[in-house]
Order: structure tokens, then C-alpha cells, then sequence
């Protein structure tokens, strides 16, 4: 009977010290497009963080984001503006 009290209190101590983990990574291209005078540029952007907690639970966080520019003109006399943004967050949420 002692046997199985130690064997349930060390499955359990175990069991709670389980470590949480995090780890994050991001990526970030940019393409640009010349036309005599003319620039464009589109920047795209993605992050992604992902958590596991001490109970299994695996959590994921997806941020998109893209630009576009366009730059008509050199020099001073350059005119820039932006065409359009687009961001999107995703998160996802995984129980063992």
C-alpha cells in the first residue's frame, strides 16, 4: 500500500513539473519593382509565437502583415504613397 501511495504522489510530482515552452519566429520580405521613375514596393510580414503550458495546452498566435508603396519621381521631387495594408492575427488554442 506504501508502494502505491509514493508511486501516486511521484506520478504527480511529476506531472505538475512539466515545463512550459515558448518559442516565436518572424519573417519579413520585401520586393521592390522599378519602372523609370517608378517604385513599387510590397513588404510581407509574419510572425508566429507558440506557448505550451504545464498542462499540455498548446496555444499559437499567426500575425500577417503586407504594405505596398509606390514612389513616383527622384529626389526632392518624389511623391510616395502608401496603395494599400493588410494584417490578420490568427490564434489557436490545442487541449491534450
Amino acid at each position: 500500500m506504501k508502494k502505491l501511495v509514493l508511486a501516486s504522489v511521484l506520478t504527480a510530482a511529476a506531472l505538475l513539473a512539466q515545463d512550459a515552452a515558448q518559442s516565436s519566429s518572424q519573417t519579413t520580405t520585401t520586393t521592390t519593382e522599378k519602372n523609370g521613375k517608378k517604385t513599387k514596393s510590397r513588404t510581407d510580414s509574419t510572425r508566429t509565437d507558440s506557448n505550451t503550458d504545464s498542462t499540455g495546452a498548446n496555444t499559437t498566435t499567426t500575425n500577417s502583415e503586407t504594405n505596398q508603396t509606390e514612389t513616383k519621381g527622384k529626389g526632392k521631387q518624389s511623391k510616395s504613397k502608401s496603395k494599400g495594408s493588410n494584417t490578420t492575427s490568427t490564434t489557436t488554442t490545442t487541449n491534450p
